[in-house]
């Protein structure tokens, strides 16, 4: 294609009447790439779990053998590496640019896995680790600027949970083949992520502000028009890049002392510190001796991929969120939430250890349930706040000149906090005792709610360049109030105009909702006939008929939460998000009757599956009424709730009936 000549590129390419849309999937395409990134740094953290139990195990033929020190060091090491690779790409992003960088993460990546894979000595393992976790460093920095800088404002802070997305998937495709295969062909399977990263990135473009601050102008512009769309206001976003860019041209450490980096560098560094001081890797680590003392030692090699798949559901929620609650809002929440799961956590451990060392009848089995509660919903606050927040923000604050080097820096000292935060967890451990560690993270997480309050600035739906204007006092200077973002509304030519059928497919897939809410509801006429009766010799947990009847109403008692919590998050949130959100109390209430190992696991299971009934018992007629023609909306919202609560019901009964009639080994 011959390129434009004179003005004609600041035009654009296409005909009037092509659609904006092509932009927009160009946009989450690209982001959607460059997430094999972090997916790739995701698999190096998780492999180190599943790899040590073969390399520590004295029963397993293999050529290296690691002591628990050697294996300390094996899974630290990756921080090491990615220490010394963040500033590399603080330098390497502005030099060579953010599409450059991401496929030069591939050498190190794919290195560092075949000499893991191909090991016949210690030195190969520990060099392996370094290399690879370089290359993480790196592109834990390079990631996320890509993604911010190539995804419209709109849509920014969505495709900006990607990378936390990522990660988490990749941690848990490491447990999965983890689990299925030895240590040396997991880390074979490792170089397949950063190969394809390589190959589809290469029909990516690089990013419009790294171009322009090249001086590629007309490249800038052709890059403008295929990820945004040729409909969209270019011109604009391209003249308040080139503003944001004049009298910029040199940075220099003089620069780091002006309030219009010093304040986001400040900040950037403060979100990295409560985000590893809140404990996430020293929770992670101790979460597999959490869940044996809890009851689960014939499931322990399940128990990564449990984790792994909590993981990914809080960070597919954080996609749904992070847009309408705002960064700031999800922050505080989630700091909040940590605080309280980690000094639960910790009270466990407290009570536990003392009731012990007293030689009472209380043991760590009686209270497991708080235990296992408190760390899932750790996991869940921190994947969908703190995990994404924090690198999101990153990647919006900061100058588009020192957005390489001071990127580099606040990823630095990321990995520094991890690195000391994983090392002094066992000292912590032997000096505060675990009750004493966790109330520290506990505390950690309260004064990071404080500061977030304080000091962070609201970013979404800002530009990157508004964002940069409110830092050098140009814009309106303000601390915004805790209130979600005024969302688009939509003419009422669209309601009128959307066809019944589709109306109608919408009104089935909401009504999943009450299919759940039967059930949960036709659940206990089953489940009581093998825990009253104890019919069953799979059960571990028997109730006398009182107790039966608590566990059958305990639904109900949940649902009362649940219903003016379901009130207030569908005017908040929406209630397409309301109802998607449903789903965590739905799969962890269920998780808690499946794996129950007494009568408060019971309990708390029904009661949070009760709550997620009372609120999608809600959210599903509001959404029905709102989006169903009006000559249609009672028969929808009255018929399908009626429906699919009775055959939610039915579904449980022949669930047992089938589970009766298998004969028993």
């Amino acid at each position: 294609m011959a390129e434009p000549r004179g003005d004609a590129y600041k035009k654009s390419p296409q005909s009037d009447g092509a659609k904006r849309e092509q932009g927009v999937s160009r946009a989450i395409l690209a982001a959607l790439i460059a997430a094999l990134g972090p997916v790739s740094f995701g698999y190096c953290i998780g492999y180190s779990s599943s790899a040590l139990e073969d390399l520590q195990n004295a029963d397993y033929s293999s050529v290296v053998r690691l002591s628990a020190d050697q294996g300390s060091w094996f899974s630290s090491l990756i921080t090491v590496g990615a220490i010394f690779g963040s500033p590399l790409a603080g330098w390497a992003i502005d030099k060579l640019g953010r599409k450059s960088t991401i496929m030069l993460c591939v050498v190190p990546f794919v290195l560092g896995w075949l000499l893991i894979g191909f090991a016949q000595n210690l030195a190969m393992l520990y060099s392996g680790r370094v290399i690879s976790g370089l290359a993480c460093g790196v592109i834990s920095v390079t990631a996320p600027v890509y993604i911010s800088e190539t995804a419209p404002p709109r849509l920014r802070g969505t495709l900006g949970t990607f990378n936390q997305m990522g990660i988490v998937s990749g941690i848990l495709f490491s447990f999965i083949t983890g689990h299925a295969l030895n240590w040396y062909w997991c880390a074979i399977i490792g170089t397949g992520f950063p190969t394809c990263l390589l190959i589809l990135m290469i029909f990516m473009p690089e990013t419009v502000c790294w171009l322009l601050a090249r001086g590629k102008e007309k490249r800038a512009y052709m890059t403008a028009w295929w990820l945004r769309g040729p409909n969209a206001d270019v011109e604009k976003e391209i003249m308040e890049i080139k503003d944001s860019l004049e009298n910029k041209e040199r940075m220099s450490i003089k620069e780091f002392a002006k309030p219009s980096l010093l304040r986001p560098f400040a900040i950037s560094l403060a979100l990295h510190f409560f985000q590893q001081s809140t404990g996430i890797n020293a929770v992670m680590f101790y979460c597999a001796t959490i869940f044996q003392k809890a009851g689960f030692q014939n499931k322990s090699t399940m128990v990564p991929i449990l984790i792994g798949i909590i993981q990914v559901v809080a960070a597919a929620l954080s996609v749904i969120m992070i847009s309408h609650a705002g960064r700031r809002f999800l922050l505080i929440v989630g700091g909040v939430g940590m605080s309280i799961s980690l000094f639960s956590l910790g009270s466990y451990f407290y009570i536990s250890e003392n009731s012990l060392s007293k030689n009472s009848t209380v043991t760590y089995y009686d209270f497991s349930w708080v235990a296992v509660t408190s760390v899932a919903v750790y996991i869940v606050a921190f994947g969908m706040t703190w995990g994404p927040c924090a690198w999101l923000i990153m990647s919006e604050i900061f100058p588009v000149k020192a957005r390489g080097i001071a990127s580099g820096n606040a990823t630095l000292f990321n990995w520094t906090c991890a690195f000391t935060i994983t090392k002094t967890f066992p000292f912590f451990i032997n000096t505060l005792t675990a009750a004493g560690t966790f109330w520290l993270y506990g505390s950690q997480a309260i004064m990071a709610v404080f500061f977030v309050y304080v000091c962070v600035p609201e970013t979404e739906g800002k530009s990157l360049e508004k964002i940069q204007m409110l830092f050098e006092g140009k814009g309106k200077k303000e601390r915004d109030s805790i209130e979600l973002p005024i969302r688009e509304t939509y003419s009422n030519e669209i309601v009128q105009n959307v066809r019944v059928g589709r109306a109608i497919l919408a009104t089935f897939i909401a009504a999943l909702g009450p299919l759940s809410f039967g059930y949960c509801m036709g659940y206990s006429s089953s489940a009581l006939e093998d825990l009253v009766h104890q019919s069953s010799s799979a059960s571990a947990t028997g109730l006398t008929d009182g107790q039966g009847s608590w566990f059958s109403s305990l639904v109900t008692i949940g649902a009362i939460f649940g219903s003016p919590v379901g009130g207030w998050a569908i005017d908040k949130f929406g209630r397409k998000s309301t109802i998607m959100l449903c789903v965590v109390p739905f799969v962890l209430g269920w998780l808690l009757i499946s794996f129950a190992q007494n009568i408060p696991m019971l309990y708390s299971g029904r009661i949070i599956t009760g709550m997620g009934c009372g609120a999608v018992s809600l959210a599903v007629p509001c959404d029905q009424h709102l989006i169903s023609p009006y000559n249609i909306i009672a028969a929808s919202h009255i018929k399908v709730m009626r429906i699919k609560s009775a055959r939610g019901t039915k579904v449980a009964r022949l669930a047992d009936a089938s589970d009766s009639k298998t004969p028993d080994n």
